[in-house]
C-alpha cells in the first residue's frame, strides 16, 4: 500500500467497492438497500475484510494528498464545547446498548411508534430548523454572501423537511386521514419516506456520514475546500467526526450494506489515526480524551450489536436510536453554525 500513489489509491478503492457491489447483484441476488440479520459467514467475512481494505485506501489518499496536515478547518472551529458533548452522546449510544442487553423489550418499546425517542427526534431537528433560520438571518443582516446564505439556507429547508416527514407533516398531531397514494406506504401515512423506507434510510445515514465525518476530515488535513470559502459557514467543525461516531456504529439490519460498512470501517480509520497522532505528540489534552473515548466506544457498540442483535424483537429496532443518535450532534452543529454566523464573511 505505501508504494501506491495517491490516486492509484482511490481507484483501487472504488475498483474493489464496485466489484463487491457487482457480485452482491449477481452472484447473491442482493441490492444495495437489502437488510437482514447480518452475514457473518466466511464469504461474507472476506467481503467485509475487502470492503475495509477499500477504506483503508480512501483514508490514506486523504492523508497523502497532504501529509504535513496543513487543513483548512471552518471558521470558529472545533470550540470546546463541541468536545465536552462527546462523552454525553457516546453516554446516550452506551446507555442505549445497556438497555437493550437488560431487556430487548424494554427496547423495542422505546423504539415504537410516536415513542418518546421518535417525540425527541422531532423537536431536536424543529430546534435545528429554527437555529438554522436565525442564522440565515443574522448572516443576511450582516451581508454575507449569496453562497454562504444559500449554503446556510439548504440546511435549515431540510432541518425543516425531515421534522415535517417525522410527524407525517402533521398527521400525527392533528389525526386526519390519509388520502391519495399515501395510503400505499409501508406506514400508511401522509409522508414520502415511507415509500422507499431501505433507500431513504442509506441516503440519510450514508449522506450524515458524508457531511459529518468525511468532509470534516477532508476540511481538517487538506486543502481541497479552498476555493470554496463561503463553505467555512457550515463545514462541520472537527469535533462532529467524534459526536457522529456512535450513530454510525449503530448498525445491525443494515450491516451488510455496503455503505454501512465504508462508513463504518472509514469512521473506525479516522478516529484511530487522531488518537495515534494524539498520543505521538504526547500532548494528553482534552481533546485526546474525547477522541479515546469515541474510538472505544464506537468499536464496542459496533460489536455489541453484531454479537447480540438478534434477540431484538424487530430487525429494525435499533434505526430509531441510530436516528437519533444522528439526529442529536445535527442540532448540535446547527447551533455551531449560529453561533458562526456572527464572524465577518471569509474570503
Amino acid at each position: 500500500m505505501l508504494k501506491l500513489n495517491s490516486h492509484k489509491r482511490l481507484v483501487i478503492a472504488v475498483t474493489i467497492i464496485s466489484l463487491i457491489a457487482l457480485v452482491d447483484l449477481v452472484v447473491f441476488d442482493r441490492i444495495f438497500s437489502q437488510k437482514g440479520h447480518p452475514e457473518l459467514t466466511l464469504v461474507f467475512n472476506l467481503r467485509s475484510l475487502a470492503i475495509l481494505v477499500a477504506s483503508a485506501l480512501i483514508v490514506s489518499y486523504i492523508l497523502r494528498t497532504n501529509p504535513r496536515g496543513h487543513g483548512w478547518p471552518p471558521e470558529g472551529s472545533s470550540p470546546s464545547w463541541s468536545y465536552a458533548l462527546v462523552p454525553l452522546v457516546v453516554g446516550i449510544a452506551v446507555y442505549f446498548i445497556g438497555l437493550f442487553h437488560y431487556s430487548p423489550i424494554l427496547f423495542g418499546w422505546f423504539a415504537r411508534e410516536d415513542s418518546f425517542i421518535e417525540a425527541s427526534e422531532f423537536w431536536m431537528l424543529a430546534a435545528g430548523a429554527a437555529a438554522m433560520a436565525i442564522a440565515l438571518i443574522r448572516s443576511r443582516l450582516r451581508r454575507k454572501s449569496l453562497a454562504t446564505l444559500a449554503v446556510i439556507a439548504l440546511p435549515a429547508i431540510g432541518f425543516l423537511i425531515v421534522a415535517l416527514e417525522e410527524i407525517s407533516w402533521g398527521q400525527r398531531l392533528f389525526g386526519f386521514e390519509t388520502t391519495g397514494h399515501f395510503g400505499q406506504n409501508l406506514q400508511g401515512e401522509t409522508n414520502l419516506h415511507n415509500f422507499v423506507t431501505n433507500q431513504s434510510e442509506i441516503l440519510f445515514y450514508f449522506g450524515s456520514f458524508i457531511w459529518f465525518v468525511l468532509l470534516a476530515f477532508i476540511a481538517d488535513r487538506t486543502n481541497w475546500l479552498r476555493s470554496l470559502p463561503w463553505l467555512k459557514a457550515v463545514i462541520p467543525s472537527r469535533a462532529f467526526i467524534f459526536l457522529m461516531a456512535p450513530a454510525v456504529a449503530f448498525n445491525y439490519g443494515e450491516w451488510d450494506q455496503i455503505p454501512t460498512q465504508i462508513a463504518i470501517f472509514v469512521t473506525v480509520l479516522i478516529l484511530g489515526f487522531y488518537t495515534l497522532e494524539a498520543i505521538r505528540s504526547k500532548a494528553l489534552t482534552f481533546e485526546l480524551a474525547m477522541m479515546a473515548v469515541a474510538f472505544v466506544g464506537v468499536i464496542a457498540i459496533q460489536a455489541i450489536l453484531l454479537h447480540q442483535g438478534h434477540i431484538m424483537l424487530r430487525l429494525w429496532q435499533n434505526t430509531e436510536y441510530k436516528e437519533l443518535l444522528l439526529i442529536l450532534p445535527a442540532m448540535i452543529w446547527a447551533f455551531e453554525v449560529l453561533l458562526r454566523a456572527k464572524l465577518p464573511d471569509q474570503t
